[in-house]
Order: structure tokens, then C-alpha cells, then sequence
């Protein structure tokens, strides 16, 4: 059991949950919440690779691609996966020191300051990042294509979480009053 949760959680990490979608807030407070830590799961390069794989495998099915396609879209989602890692684990970084910042009475105000604006700026990032994957997907899939692509990912995205049992109703392990980011 314990094998497919890493497995999940590596597929969570690698579809960079939420964070190719702007404004997507409430998803990335979810993907906070998925592990006791907050931190997402250590995701094993060769484990993600094959996550990666059946996961192209299955949108190429899907969508009925050609060769040519399905090589395309699995190069397309290794870049994209990289991409999205980059800012998952800068995002958590300034996430957790903005926290520690933020418990200290009182806190440094200027750093404060440099993290909040550091934080929205990866925001942008995350969602540059869902325009030039969309915008290079659509040198070869339709619009349909797309359309249908963003859904089975969100739809993966969603059955990951729901599997290892992660709820968005119930707050993070830590102390909600002091862990803000």
C-alpha cells in the first residue's frame, strides 16, 4: 500500500497538481494537504518516468494519435513535468520560509515582503507554463484534442488524490493559526 501511495503522490508531483492552472488556489492548498509533511512525496526519476509513459500512453489511446502524435505529446510531458517540478519545489521552499518568518514574533517584515512577492511571482510562472504548454500542444492537436487532454488530466489528477484518501475539508496537521503559505 504504502509502494502506491509514493506512486500516486509521484503522479500528483509529476501533473504538477494545480499548478498549471491560474488561480487555482483551492488545488494548490489541496496538494498541500495531501501528506502529513505538506511536503509532496520524494518521487523516485525512474518510477516517474514510467508514471509518465502509461500516462501518455493512455491520453495517445484516448485521443486516437497517430505516432507521430503520441511521440510529440510524450516529449511535450516530460517538458512540461520538468518544468512544473522546478516550481513545485521552489514554490515549497519559499512556502516553508515564509512560514518560519511568519511564527517568529515579530517577524522581519522586509523578508516578508521579498517571499510574498517571490511566491506570486512562481504563481505566474506555474501558469506561463500552462500557456506554452497549450500553445505547443496546439502545434499538433486540435482544439478538441486539447480540450479532451486537460480533462483526463484533471481527472488522474483527482483519482490520485482521492485514493490516498487526501480531504480538503479537514485542515492541515500543523497549526492552522501559524501556517499561512
Amino acid at each position: 500500500m504504502n509502494r502506491r501511495r509514493t506512486a500516486l503522490g509521484s503522479l500528483v508531483l509529476l501533473l504538477g497538481l494545480g499548478l498549471g492552472a491560474p488561480g487555482n488556489l483551492e488545488a494548490q492548498q489541496r496538494q498541500q494537504r495531501v501528506t502529513p509533511g505538506r511536503d509532496a512525496p520524494a518521487v523516485n526519476p525512474a518510477q516517474a518516468e514510467i508514471l509518465m509513459e502509461r500516462f501518455a500512453q493512455r491520453v495517445a489511446e484516448a485521443l486516437r494519435l497517430d505516432g507521430g502524435q503520441a511521440r510529440r505529446l510524450q516529449r511535450e510531458l516530460q517538458t512540461s513535468r520538468r518544468e512544473r517540478a522546478r516550481i513545485t519545489t521552489h514554490t515549497r521552499e519559499v512556502r516553508r520560509e515564509l512560514n518560519q518568518l511568519i511564527q517568529q514574533a515579530p517577524g522581519d517584515e522586509t523578508q516578508i515582503g521579498r517571499l510574498l512577492d517571490e511566491l506570486v511571482d512562481l504563481q505566474g510562472q506555474a501558469a506561463m507554463i500552462a500557456v506554452d504548454e497549450q500553445r505547443r500542444l496546439s502545434a499538433f492537436l486540435s482544439p478538441l484534442q486539447r480540450a479532451r487532454y486537460l480533462y483526463l488530466r484533471q481527472r488522474l489528477v483527482r483519482q490520485a488524490i482521492d485514493r490516498q484518501g487526501a480531504r480538503t475539508d479537514v485542515p492541515p496537521r500543523d497549526d492552522p493559526q501559524l501556517d499561512f503559505f
